[in-house]
This record gives C-alpha cells, sequence and structure tokens, in this order.
C-alpha cells in the first residue's frame, strides 16, 4: 500500500488567484458585496453624524452591528474562493444558514475575548501604575 500523497499547492497561483478573484468574477462579486457596501457606507456616515451631534466617539463603536449583514458576503466570498464558483453559483444573495450562523458566533466570540483580552490588560496597568503613598 502507497503511503498518502499531500496535495501540490501552488502558493503563488492561488495567491494571484485570490488577489484577481473580484475582478475576474465581478458579477458575483457585485451581487454578494452590494448589500454589505451599502450597509458599511450607511453605518459609518450614520453613525458618524450621531458621534458628532452627541460629542461622544464612542458611538462609532455600534458600527459592529454591521457584522451580521457582512456575514453573507463572507462565507460566499470564501466559498468561491475555496471551492470555486460553482459553489455559489445559484447562491442566493442574502442567504443566512447554518455556515453563516456559525461564523457569527465566531465573530461574536472573538470580539468578546479581544474585549476581555483589552480589558485584562487596562486593568494590569492600571493595577502596576498605580502610585503609592509618599511618593
Amino acid at each position: 500500500m502507497d503511503p498518502p500523497v499531500a496535495p501540490d499547492f501552488h502558493f503563488k497561483a492561488s495567491l494571484k488567484d485570490t488577489f484577481w478573484s473580484p475582478f475576474t468574477h465581478f458579477s458575483l462579486f457585485l451581487r454578494f458585496s452590494s448589500i454589505p457596501i451599502v450597509a458599511t457606507i450607511a453605518a459609518d456616515f450614520s453613525f458618524g453624524l450621531i458621534a458628532t451631534l452627541v460629542k461622544q466617539p464612542f458611538v462609532f463603536g455600534l458600527a459592529f452591528f454591521v457584522v451580521p449583514v457582512m456575514i453573507p458576503f463572507n462565507v460566499a466570498w470564501t466559498r468561491l474562493s475555496v471551492i470555486g464558483p460553482g459553489s455559489v453559483a445559484r447562491r442566493a444573495m442574502w442567504s443566512f444558514g447554518k455556515s453563516e450562523r456559525n461564523v457569527l458566533l465566531l465573530s461574536i466570540g472573538v470580539l468578546v475575548a479581544m474585549i476581555a483580552c483589552a480589558s485584562i490588560a487596562a486593568g494590569l496597568i492600571k493595577l502596576l501604575t498605580k502610585s503609592t503613598p509618599g511618593q
């Protein structure tokens, strides 16, 4: 019995295909990216306007609400890049299934982990830089 052979992977060719993918599959790119691009522009404008009116920059944090709109595009584009155009040819422009749910949960988990790590780091910095009485 022959040992398993690793697939032949050409990194440069794969990188080139990935880079040119939005141009070679432009109609698919437009179909899947139109809603996320419009939602991102609208969110940036509206959150910027709100932050300007209330004079509180933390309102820009509300831009994370755009993430669920981006998920179907991310899943479709990843499928296109990994599996090929046939995997997304008949896919609806806005579909939210099991894959999208898993990516959304993962995105939320990463966001929570980042906030937790930043909070712990900020707490440690505050604790370590606390001045002692008499200094």
